[in-house]
Formats: C-alpha cells, structure tokens, sequence
C-alpha cells in the first residue's frame, strides 16, 4: 500500500508512483499479488491491482462449502465501483503451496467439510499471518431445503451460530497454527474495518445469518495487526446468490474486507515490501 505524501521514500521513488507516471498494469507482473495507491485526503480514492486467493482444502465441496459464484461477483463489483483492478484467474490453493506467502487476502469457507489439513498446512498458515497475511474465514449455509438439497422453494440459509462443526474445526485449526497468539477478540463497530472505503455504522449485515445469535465479527490480533477476520454470519451469501435482500450492502461490506486488509500497516501489499530490483 502506497500513501500518497510529500517528500517520496526512496522505494516509492524507485516504482514511481508518486507522480503516477506508471501504470498499475505495468506492476501487475506476477510478482506481487497487490499493489494499492492510497489517497490520504479520501478514502475512496484507491488505485491498484489485486489478485484474490481462495484456499482450497482436502473434503471440501465445492456446491456446499462454498458459495461458487462469491468470489467471481465479488470482483466483478470491486472492478466496477473501485479504481482496484481485480482478479481471480490461477488464484485458487491448498496451504502447502508456497504461492501462500505472497497473496495479502486469503479466503476460506465451509458449511458441513471435514477440516483436514496436513502439520504443514497448519505450519504454513501459522508462518503466513505472522508474516503479514490476512484470512477470512466465513462460516456458510447454502440454500438448501428442508431434505437437505440444494435449493428448492424451501431453500433458506441458516447461520450466525456458534459451535457448528466448521465453526469448531476452523477455530482449532487457528488455535494449532498460532497457538497463544490466537486470541479471538469480538470486532467493535467503530472499528475502521467498517469504515475502510463504505460506512457500516452499525455493523456487518445480518441477511445471510437468520435465526442465529451472533451479531459481531470476531478477529485475531498479531502484534497490533488484524490478521484473521472470522465470521459466523455467512457474508458470502450475499456474494454468491444474486436475488437476495440487501445484497448492495454485502457486496459493499466485501469491498471493505479487501481495501482494509491491503491497506493496514504490516501487510504483504504495504509498499515497503516493494523494492526495486
């Protein structure tokens, strides 16, 4: 990430984005997953590249432990309403690959998988978020129906409840990879998360948790830094099904979650990872 200040660093010198003389297009090489220029003045003004990572994992269905459409509307949205060029292309991997360690946003789902993952998966996410990476995790329902189907005209998403099975697994998972660091902090609504490019006043939306008890957001902290954003309240509904109420805001709230996490000081998009060579 990129602040556009008086009196350039050498480094910012070195990509010459202060003067905005070269084009994002020009640093999206394969190097770096993101890149993001920073207008202090306003928050909006973001200009950069982005490529999304979705992490895949052993037992996952794709129909029912994701949302197959999320990611694809997501990007769609923050390619027409932001001045962030994203995209998805090649950007799907298990933990053990090494790629991990350059990609600033990463994003796991599950509604009924077993969460399997090898020493070295839990290893390598533990290595990752202590090192600048950042993970949403989002606790989904797919719309099935009362037989347990997917779709149908019964079809309604349940959650915002703790203690379902990815819930707990997820959690363990968190607890094996980072160990006393993984602290589950509830996430303030006046946290900047909410406020990172639109305004969430009172909150993350409730739509995709309906008769659940949670409300909040939770995070996990390594050294001042969010690094896992986790969610009970099944945010990639309103990403991955297209004729449901109140989806403007959860694509919004989406945006959110990207331009704070490659925003925040420590990232891997911060601009002092960023050397000439």
């Amino acid at each position: 990430m990129v602040s556009l200040t008086e009196g350039a660093t050498p480094v910012q010198e070195a990509v010459n984005l202060e003067t905005e003389l070269l084009s994002m297009g020009d640093l999206d090489t394969g190097r770096y997953k993101a890149i993001i220029v920073q207008d202090p003045e306003n928050k909006r003004n973001l200009k950069g590249f982005f490529n999304m990572t979705l992490v895949k994992y052993n037992f996952q269905d794709t129909n029912r432990d994701t949302y197959p459409m999320a990611i694809p509307n997501l990007i769609q949205y923050l390619n027409d309403y932001t001045n962030i060029r994203a995209r998805i292309e090649g950007q799907k991997i298990e933990l053990s690959d090494r790629e991990l360690f350059s990609a600033p946003f990463i994003y796991m789902t599950g509604y009924d998988a077993v969460v399997s993952l090898s020493e070295t998966e839990i290893e390598n996410l533990g290595e990752y978020l202590r090192n600048g990476g950042f993970l949403f995790v989002d606790d989904i329902a797919p719309n099935l129906d009362k037989d347990g189907n997917i779709g149908g005209e019964e079809a309604n998403p349940q959650r915002g409840l703790k203690g379902t099975a990815f819930d707990q697994q997820m959690r363990a998972v968190l607890k094996r990879a980072l160990g006393s660091e993984a602290k589950f902090q509830r996430i303030p609504k006046n946290h900047e998360l909410f406020h990172a490019f639109y305004d969430f006043n009172d909150g993350p939306p409730l739509g995709g948790a309906t008769g659940g008890n949670v409300t909040d957001l939770e995070g996990i902290y390594i050294r001042g830094r969010l690094a896992v954003v986790f969610s009970d309240l099944n945010l990639s509904w309103y990403w991955g099904e297209k004729n449901v109420s109140g989806r403007e805001r959860g694509l919004q709230f989406g945006v959110n979650l990207i331009a704070y996490a490659l925003t925040q000081p420590g990232g891997i998009a911060n601009i002092s990872e960023y050397t000439a060579e």
